[in-house]
């Protein structure tokens, strides 16, 4: 996505991500998730005239995407400086930060990421209008023709379902660690609200040999 973006198209990738966490590792264990989220409402952007002390927290772009760094001692060096900065945490200190770092983002981020291009891919090709549903020229680039198309969205589903299955295997070999007791293995009897990791469409192609890998 191009930064500055549209808020709206925001809102569209949170429906995504919403349904495919729902349908994966349930809404009760996204809740926890997000519960144990660091809100970094209201943190400032970086002044480069101003001196910030150890546990200071600024926002900051680079590469067109905006993170919230956090000093590590006292400083006026800009933050991408490894040793005065680090990135702030995604999640609150406690026993589960490291585990909930390595699920989202070895796997839960990628994940959903791939959820979302898949979901998005038809619209980047065409669109739909008061004259009809238009094909995107490509201004200086050749357009996709439709078999370009299914191939690449082959290919990223492929994909997805390769980060799936590792997300799943990681999970199942840990599936006594307190930090995912929010996530139905299969074994529960009552379990309201919790997501039953091998009750997708995914997980079901991929037991029946839909999707091969090389």
């Amino acid at each position: 996505m191009q930064l500055p973006g549209n808020p709206c198209t925001f809102r569209e990738i949170f429906h995504i991500e919403m349904y495919e966490f729902r349908h994966s590792l349930g809404d009760a264990y996204r809740k926890t998730l997000l519960a144990a989220m660091v809100d970094y409402t209201g943190t400032d952007l970086y002044d480069d005239q101003t001196t910030y002390n150890e546990g200071d927290l600024v926002m900051y772009w680079i590469n067109e995407s905006l993170q919230v760094y956090r000093a590590l001692t006292t400083t006026d060096a800009i933050p991408t400086t490894v040793d005065d900065w680090e990135l702030a945490p995604i999640f609150e200190d406690g026993d589960c930060q490291a585990k909930y770092n390595e699920l989202y983002c070895d796997y839960l981020a990628p994940y959903l990421s791939y959820c979302v291009l898949i979901k998005k891919l038809p619209s980047l090709v065409a669109i739909i209008s008061d004259k009809g549903v238009l094909q995107f020229n490509g201004l200086s680039y050749q357009p996709a023709d439709q078999s370009s198309v299914a191939s690449l969205k082959a290919a990223l589903e492929s994909e997805r379902l390769m980060i799936y299955s590792n997300m799943v295997a990681w999970l199942k070999a840990d599936q006594d660690n307190a930090c995912f007791s929010g996530i139905d293995f299969g074994t529960s009897e009552d379990c309201d609200g919790c997501g039953l990791v091998k009750n997708v469409k995914l997980y079901n192609r991929y037991q029946r040999g839909q999707y091969k890998f090389a």
